[in-house]
């Protein structure tokens, strides 16, 4: 009974963590520039020193990405939504906690490097943008909708599975097929956190600070 409590209580201090949108704004954003890097090698081609420089520079873009979405999420709930409903933090088993975080940014560097080292590979059937819409779909539906309780990752993870299936049979060269999923992606990612931070300011209006008139 102990063990159950506490795991809603888990879910609801996630479900807290995803309420404003913030977090799908930000994450929305990462999605677009990793459109961009795939445009960028479709445009000059996988053989040109820019899309090699791409390539081997991929790994730290992806950590650098990382950080900057932490820090921006972190400052945008300071200032938006601690204020409002304050800061909620459920203390859970940090070792377990490292895991599952190094686990999700080791699952996204993967999908992403791969798409570039199989991108000679793989012609007439994109299987590669089949396998990443299937793997950003499961995270959404296991890891966020799941976990935190929010119906809106379960949409968000079909539409990513929808979105991978389509592109895969769109016959075009697959580093586009990358752009156009990671930009879609991330354009429904910053609408239903747009839409959802929108909500949450209305719900919660800034009280004004004691003793002021």
């Amino acid at each position: 009974m102990q063990t159950q409590d506490l795991s809603q209580i888990e879910q609801r201090v996630k479900r807290y963590w995803y309420e404003d949108g913030i977090a799908e704004l930000a994450g929305g954003g990462m999605f677009i520039l990793l459109g961009l890097y795939f445009a960028i090698q479709g445009i000059f081609g996988e053989k040109s020193l820019v899309s090699v420089i791409l390539q081997v520079s991929l790994a730290l873009l992806m950590i650098a990405g990382a950080f900057g979405v932490r820090w921006l999420v972190n400052l945008l709930k300071t200032r938006l939504t601690y204020p409002r409903t304050g800061y909620v933090q459920y203390r859970v088993n940090e070792q377990d906690t490292k895991h599952r975080r190094y686990t999700i940014a080791g699952s996204a560097m993967l999908i992403a490097v791969a798409s570039v080292v199989l991108a000679d590979y793989i012609r007439a059937f994109d299987s590669m943008v089949l396998v990443t819409g299937l793997l950003v779909g499961l995270i959404l539906i296991v890891l966020r909708g799941k976990s935190a309780g929010l119906k809106r990752f379960y949409v968000l993870g079909v539409l990513s599975v929808l979105l991978g299936a389509v592109l895969s049979m769109s016959g075009l060269m697959q580093a586009y097929n990358l752009t156009l999923f990671y930009g879609l992606s991330g354009i429904t990612f910053i609408v239903s956190g747009g839409l959802t931070l929108r909500r949450y300011l209305h719900e919660h209006p800034l009280q004004p600070e004691a003793g002021s008139e």
